[in-house]
Parts: C-alpha cells; sequence; structure tokens
C-alpha cells in the first residue's frame, strides 16, 4: 500500500525508512517549518527564572539557546528522548533527566521525578562549552 508522512523540514526519515522497509510505498512531504521566535526581554527573564526547561527536539534546544544564552537556562534540563539530550549535551547544557519514552507524556513523568528532587543549585548545574 502507500502511505503519506507529513512531517517538519527537520524530521528525522525514521517513520519513513521503516515504513519502507515494511514494504509500503512512502510519500513525505513537509508540512512545517520551524522558525526562530524573537522574544522580548520580559519573556526571556521570566524564562530565565523557571525551575525547568523542557526540549522537545534539538532544534528546541538550538533555538531556545540562540534567543536566549547559556545563561538563561533553568537548573533542570529536561530532554524527550535521547537524540534530544545529545543535542543538549552538544550545546554544552546537562540534562538532567531524560524521558524513558519519547512522548509527550514520558517528558511529562520525568520531569515530574527530577522536579520531586532537590533541585540544583544553578552554580554547580552545568558546565558549558562555548
Amino acid at each position: 500500500g502507500r502511505v503519506l508522512v507529513p512531517q517538519g523540514a527537520l524530521a528525522r526519515d525514521t517513520v519513513a525508512e521503516g515504513l519502507a522497509a515494511k514494504g509500503w510505498s512512502v510519500e513525505v512531504v513537509e508540512a512545517y517549518r520551524t522558525v526562530p521566535a524573537a522574544p522580548g526581554a520580559d519573556v526571556l527573564a521570566a524564562a530565565a527564572k523557571a525551575d525547568a526547561v523542557a526540549f522537545t527536539s534539538g532544534s528546541t534546544v538550538e533555538r531556545y539557546l540562540a534567543a536566549a544564552g547559556s545563561p538563561a537556562v533553568p537548573p533542570v534540563v529536561a530532554c524527550i528522548g535521547p537524540v534530544t539530550a545529545a543535542a543538549a549535551r552538544e550545546r554544552g547544557l546537562d540534562v538532567t533527566v531524560t524521558a524513558t519514552e519519547a512522548t509527550v507524556d514520558g517528558l511529562v513523568q520525568a520531569l515530574g521525578h527530577a522536579l520531586a528532587g532537590s533541585v540544583p543549585e544553578r552554580s554547580a548545574r552545568r558546565s558549558l562549552h562555548p
């Protein structure tokens, strides 16, 4: 059979390749693109005071750091899965928790567990690389 896979411009080909490997005829279409936001200083200041940040993709890590900078990263860094966690580490962040199941529910559960414990002090929470 045939299957249509609408996905973001930066999405990996995992789903399409998996379907093709199972014998499906796959058509991939770009359904959306992630574009940088330009949050105001008040929004960035509020974000820097948060207890945690949750990243759902490598592009969210990249865009957040581009907009806010490393000093504005809250003390707890949660990632939806290992690919996102690797992207965060590559950009110098210490990842506090990675969801066991790479879903929104998995991320919420992991973040809840991380916040139920003690939140690390800002000065000791990460080692940033330029």
